[in-house]
């Protein structure tokens, strides 16, 4: 019976490491991976190896494809009109500057 629960106590401590220290990063995606809450590296597409117990994190994963924001404005025409537009801003994060952008840029999407 003792070697029964010591058994199951490796099983589940060898599950629990492999669960936690294998992770994905998905295509015109970017992880940028922290060791002890300091930038360490960035991962692109690949099935991703990391340190378990909390040692190496994934702090954010980062889009490269282009995405759009839908802003609705007000403006005023030369002659005191004010007109309401709706407009699309489309913009792409340069894979070069990923880490600057995760974090310099205190909220990117503003």
């Amino acid at each position: 019976m003792l070697y029964f629960i010591l058994a199951l106590f490796v099983i589940s401590f060898l599950v629990y490491f492999l669960f936690s220290s294998v992770s994905t990063v998905a295509q015109q995606t970017i992880a940028i991976i922290e060791r002890f809450g300091k930038f360490s590296r960035i991962a692109k597409a690949v099935l991703l190896f990391k340190l378990p117990f909390g040692i190496e994190k994934i702090a954010s994963k980062i889009l490269l494809r282009i995405q759009q924001i839908n802003i609705e404005i007000e403006t005023k025409t030369k002659d005191n009109v004010f007109v309401q537009l709706d407009l699309a801003v489309q913009f792409r994060a340069d894979e070069k500057k990923v880490v600057d952008a995760y974090y310099k840029l205190a909220r990117p999407m503003d």
